[in-house]
């Protein structure tokens, strides 16, 4: 088979592998058959100069019109993105993935340190540990975590130890990938990194999967503003919408609700 060459979100060009488009039909939940003939169908519409990205688009497409609960979850790194714009739903999904672990977390608090005072993205605490947790978000395909972010949240958890604050561990999560140069920053310092495929085992991705902690914005009929009434309700998965009993609470119809939560726990 002749290599098609594509490019990266990075803008990188690389030959068309249809093993990893494989692999992620494979882990979004499509059996073997299915992710086959999908496979199949985006090989033979592949062309030299697509972006990873309208091969994503093309194949959740056609996932879509087969399975559109399997499509849902094949679109988890979209589903993250649209959580945006601002970080702060991310922040607060974050503490949700940390709680599926048996932490008990805070978001947004302010402490002091020797220096200066510092805004906390999430603290996340269970007996003996007590972490600081800085966290970036993106929005976009192809932007990486790098080695500045590092150093500035390891400068931060310094100046709130040197403050008095007992943090046991300083942890840096994103729902994107960091650079090479920040993981052997993060390896040097003892920084904690969580990001979309990192590390190998527990990942961002591999934990919202096993605890089946969808984002609410996985929801293909959830509309904008019905997206803005949960997430300021600070209702950032599917799991926390199925718990919701009001919809008044939240400002959207019972009908609307019952919807969406008929769709996540199709999920």
């Amino acid at each position: 088979m002749k290599k098609v060459l594509i490019i990266k979100a990075s803008g990188e060009a690389e030959a068309f592998d249809p093993s990893k488009v494989h692999h992620a039909l494979m882990r979004a939940g499509a059996g073997e058959e299915l992710a086959d003939k999908i496979v199949k169908r985006v090989a033979a519409k592949i062309t030299p100069g697509m972006t990873t990205h309208q091969i994503f688009s093309m194949t959740f497409r056609m996932l879509n019109r087969e399975r559109p609960a399997i499509a849902s979850k094949y679109d988890l790194k979209g589903a993250l993105f649209r959580l945006g714009p601002s970080g702060h739903p991310f922040e607060r999904f974050t503490a949700e993935v940390l709680k599926e672990s048996g932490y008990g977390c805070k978001v947004s608090t302010i402490l002091h340190g020797r220096c200066v005072k510092h805004e906390i993205d999430v603290i996340a605490t269970k007996p003996g540990e007590r972490l600081m947790i800085e966290c970036k978000f993106h929005n976009e395909w192809g932007i990486r975590c790098h080695v500045q972010n590092g150093l500035y949240t390891y400068a931060r958890f310094l100046d709130l130890i040197e403050g008095n604050e007992k943090f046991t561990e300083p942890w840096l999560v994103t729902n994107t990938k960091f650079t090479d140069d920040l993981i052997d920053y993060a390896q040097c310092r003892g920084l904690r990194l969580l990001g979309w495929d990192y590390p190998l085992k527990g990942s961002l991705r591999q934990r919202i999967d096993e605890n089946k902690l969808y984002p609410i914005t996985l929801l293909q009929s959830l509309d904008g503003k019905s997206a803005e009434q949960l997430i300021s309700a600070g209702i950032v998965t599917t799991k926390q919408l199925l718990r919701l009993r009001s919809a008044r609470r939240v400002g959207i119809t019972q009908h609307k609700l019952n919807a969406l939560k008929a769709e996540a726990r199709a999920l």
